[in-house]
């Protein structure tokens, strides 16, 4: 018997992934940040964000203005393993991290 399984590279498995991190700081303007996103899935991503932060005083809110990821590395929790990433793969991922990451400010 043959199985034809499709593995999904690693940027189209990161995209079936709840992309929300909640982060605390005190920062008002600048927050950088070393994490693992998507820790209890089946790709996890170690990523060092550098996030540019807009404070509303009114409000006495801080939102993120803008996310730039630089990935450390990505790991396989069902083959137990990292996953190897090269340059291109590296780019896109950490492109598509900073757009569609949802940060949470407290």
């Amino acid at each position: 018997m043959r199985t034809n399984l499709m593995l999904l590279n690693p940027i189209e498995q990161i995209k079936t992934q709840n992309l929300s991190i909640q982060i605390d700081t005190d920062e008002k303007r600048y927050f950088e940040t070393d994490l693992t996103i998507c820790e209890d899935e089946t790709l996890s991503v170690d990523v060092c964000l550098e996030l540019t932060l807009e404070h509303d005083a009114s409000w006495n809110q801080t939102a993120v203005k803008k996310i730039k990821a630089h990935i450390l590395n990505a790991y396989d929790s069902e083959e137990c393993e990292d996953v190897e990433l090269n340059d291109l793969e590296r780019r896109q991922l950490a492109r598509y991290l900073a757009e569609n990451l949802n940060v949470k400010i407290n």
